[in-house]
């Protein structure tokens, strides 16, 4: 059991690294940027945010149905 909690620790501190070091490339990135560019690039990651929210949402509702759907079979 002790190995997998290991493994889960380190899969937590490999992501997170994982991200601050993400978090440090995009800004290095940024500085290089104009501020039009910067901007563009900010709606951008906020459309793709806004689109995996509605992707999210929609399997949720997918899922829900389809344990109703499931359950008004049985």
């Amino acid at each position: 059991m002790a190995e997998g909690s290991n493994l889960s620790q380190f899969i937590k501190f490999k992501a997170c690294f994982c991200n601050a070091h993400r978090v440090i490339v995009k800004a290095e990135a940024w500085k290089n940027l104009s501020l039009e560019e910067s901007q563009n690039l900010k709606t951008a990651e906020e459309r793709q945010k806004s689109h995996i929210a509605e992707v999210l949402k929609q399997t949720a509702k997918k899922g829900v149905l389809q344990k109703a759907v499931e359950e008004q079979l049985q």
